[in-house]
């Protein structure tokens, strides 16, 4: 049962968002939500170089981030407690300095469930954001995680990357535990693969009973296609969340995410369910 739910604060606009899908996920147990934000004034305060003779402009540059950084952090605070209030949801604010990825995983210990941007998780929109921070907090036992867009829209739509490996079956399979908390309509199970590949089929057969008898109907299919296609099919069949394992070949980073997975989280504009 999920009783704790961290949501990382980011810009006001990822905020938003990754506060109403938390209150979806928080309410039918009655969670409470607690939002974090990290000012990382450290990196701010060595953000760019420092030209000769340039000193004082990039001192007074630098000092301007951080002040802006401080107010949106504000702001993204501020709108988190007003959707919490609205939703009568139990909340706390959390406010730390250092540096961000720590502090989160941190602060992850005894929490049951993540609500982070899928593009901005830390940066608060002034600094570019490191491309492979959501494999970081994975890989650091920061999960079951939903990585949220910009826009927020209820999730019905539910679309499975199933590859066959074991860490594809578990994150189906901590999918399942928590399928309840939304609203979902339609789930569509997607295998991609070579025309040669006969062991698709019969995989997707297995998943299609396993979640029958969790009463969960599914359709199956399977794309004779390269897999890292995986965003633009998502698109198409217009899904509200992707259930994301890894791929069950070229575990190319921190020996958890395949090339599919990687690709995916950096290109993808649908919220992504990401456990291992």
């Amino acid at each position: 049962m999920i009783k704790r739910v961290l949501v990382g604060i980011a810009d006001q606009t990822y905020t938003v968002s990754a506060t109403r899908h938390a209150i979806d996920v928080a309410r039918p147990s009655d969670a409470k939500l607690t939002a974090m934000s990290v000012l990382d004034s450290d990196t701010i305060r060595h953000q760019g170089p420092t030209p000769i003779g340039a000193g004082a402009v990039v001192k007074e540059w630098r000092d301007q981030l951080l002040q802006e950084s401080e107010q949106v952090i504000h702001e993204s605070n501020e709108a988190f407690e007003r959707l919490c209030k609205e939703a009568t949801m139990k909340f706390e604010l959390i406010s730390r300095s250092g540096d961000p990825l720590k502090e989160f995983i941190d602060a992850a210990r005894y929490q049951d469930f993540f609500v982070v941007g899928l593009h901005r998780l830390f940066e608060h929109g002034l600094l570019d954001e490191a491309p492979d921070n959501l494999v970081k907090l994975i890989s650091s036992g920061v999960y079951p995680m939903l990585a949220v867009t910009d826009t927020y829209r209820p999730v019905e739509r539910v679309l499975i990357a199933y590859s066959g490996s074991v860490e594809s079956a578990r994150t189906v399979r901590s999918f399942l535990h928590h399928h309840h908390v939304w609203p979902i309509s339609e789930i569509q199970v997607v295998s991609f693969g070579s025309s040669s590949s006969s062991e698709a089929p019969g995989r997707l057969i297995d998943v299609l009973h396993y979640l029958k008898d969790h009463q969960l109907d599914c359709e199956i299919e399977f794309v004779k296609g390269d897999p890292r296609l995986l965003h633009e099919y998502a698109k198409e069949w217009k899904a509200d969340m992707i259930v994301l394992g890894n791929s069950a070949k070229n575990l190319i980073r921190r020996r958890i995410f395949g090339e599919t997975a990687l690709k995916t989280i950096r290109e993808a504009n649908t919220p992504l369910y990401l456990a291992q």
